[in-house]
């Protein structure tokens, strides 16, 4: 049994759950079973007669300092019954290792790092891609979530994208278009996942939210800024500033911190010279040669899930 890589070994205390509310002055979060300890994420109820392998999974930053003893001593004798334990984020390893001291734990790639490779021809082609959606010769892409950037900044940005001769489009996010845009070209949905990530792929850079679209442009060495919506609140709703967020996680060990700005209440506070600033002075070189350093990194991973489950 393999499990991951997505967001799987969260775990979230009762006082994490409380929140404050416009309407009443606090509620508690109603949680489904795979988002608290244990659960079958966790290999639990299984892993001892089926050999069982985490691979690159994430805690979504779950406040592990908060957790009880107790709650650590279970968490840490489930993840002793498994075979091999990778995470792609130094937060859930810090959370595991709280668990478990004595494990040993790999943080390693999320598997689109290895989309070029394990998918090859399938992925649509350049060409291809220009004419089904009639794109402009150098396009940046926009995703957002939510109305993160107000439609005089979006326009702002476009003309000064249009001096470095380029120009921006509108893309979906979560299978939805969920922000207004002043833009002249815009992807449409339904949009397949092997056009979404060519559509990234070719494009001239990246701009918005989401962990998913930053991989997939590190990892064809995209210029990408990240409007990061990730990362742990505390009572109050406010962000905290613990490196948290495994948006900023992958963009440190790329060294491009500077390409990364947090939104705080649905309000991201960057202007539009310091994304064209970051996309412009992009290190691509030095991208690719670490995305090659990270794709030799999983298919070791991917040796290691063998080797400890079925041997040498």
């Amino acid at each position: 049994m393999i499990i991951g890589s997505d967001a799987v070994v969260q775990n979230w205390p009762l006082f994490s759950t409380l929140k404050l509310g416009k309407r009443r002055p606090y509620w508690i979060e109603p949680l489904p079973s795979e988002r608290r300890y244990p659960n079958p994420f966790w290999g639990y109820g299984f892993s001892d007669i089926i050999p069982t392998a985490m691979m690159s999974v994430s805690s979504q930053n779950s406040k592990y300092q908060k957790f009880s003893r107790y709650m650590l001593k279970r968490m840490g004798k489930s993840l002793k019954r498994l075979k091999y334990i990778s995470v792609r984020d130094a937060w859930t390893k810090d959370m595991m290792l709280a668990a478990g001291p004595e494990l040993s734990i790999d943080i390693t790639p999320d598997p689109v790092f290895a989309l070029n490779q394990n998918v090859g021809e399938k992925i649509p082609l350049e060409e291809d891609i220009r004419n089904r959606f009639v794109l402009p010769d150098k396009y940046v892409l926009i995703g957002m979530r939510t109305q993160i950037l107000s439609i005089p900044f979006l326009e702002a940005l476009n003309d000064a994208m249009r001096i470095e001769g380029k120009e921006c489009v509108a893309f979906p996010i979560d299978g939805a278009m969920a922000f207004s845009h002043p833009f002249k070209h815009s992807i449409s949905i339904p949009l397949s996942p092997l056009d979404w990530y060519a559509l990234i792929k070719y494009s001239a850079g990246y701009v918005g939210s989401n962990m998913h679209p930053i991989v997939s442009s590190l990892a064809n060495g995209v210029p990408c800024y990240s409007l990061d919506n990730w990362g742990s609140t505390n009572f109050w709703g406010k962000k905290e500033n613990n490196a948290s967020s495994k948006v900023f996680d992958i963009l440190k060990q790329y060294g491009l911190e500077n390409n990364w700005a947090q939104i705080e209440n649905n309000v991201c506070n960057v202007t539009v010279n310091e994304i064209v600033k970051r996309l412009k002075e992009y290190p691509i070189e030095q991208v690719i040669t670490i995305s090659k350093v990270r794709y030799a990194k999983y298919e070791k991973m991917m040796q290691d899930i063998i080797e400890s489950l079925f041997g040498r």
